[in-house]
């Protein structure tokens, strides 16, 4: 009949709200969630399995990225990149550069 139901199971990040723009970061793979802030939880408990944010000194588990975040074939892949390319001071500097990371689904 067009309606939902569903069973909610839950929020956050052990028991804190993660800001920013990472929910557009957040891929899910069997049974769990990859997030760009470079943790890895558990899809039906929440519960962090590896990572972190690196800003805390934790080992990142998921690549740095701002543009694209795909789990595929075993790896997690990473798209980072609008840094222009150095000019020699004659010229602007060229295109953006793209930073592709790659770790494994285990971070």
């Amino acid at each position: 009949d067009g309606k939902l139901s569903a069973e909610y199971l839950w929020g956050g990040f052990q028991g804190k709200h993660v800001g920013g723009n990472g929910t557009i970061g957040i891929v899910y793979h069997a049974g769990r969630l990859y997030h760009q802030n470079g943790f890895i939880l558990d899809a039906k408990t929440g519960t962090l399995v590896t990572g972190g944010n690196d800003r805390k000194g934790a080992r990142r588990a998921v690549p740095e990225t701002r543009s694209m975040l795909a789990v595929a074939g075993g790896h997690v892949y990473g798209l980072d990149g609008g840094v222009p390319a150095e000019g020699d001071g004659s010229r602007p500097p060229g295109p953006p550069v793209g930073i592709l990371q790659v770790y494994t689904v285990d971070g």
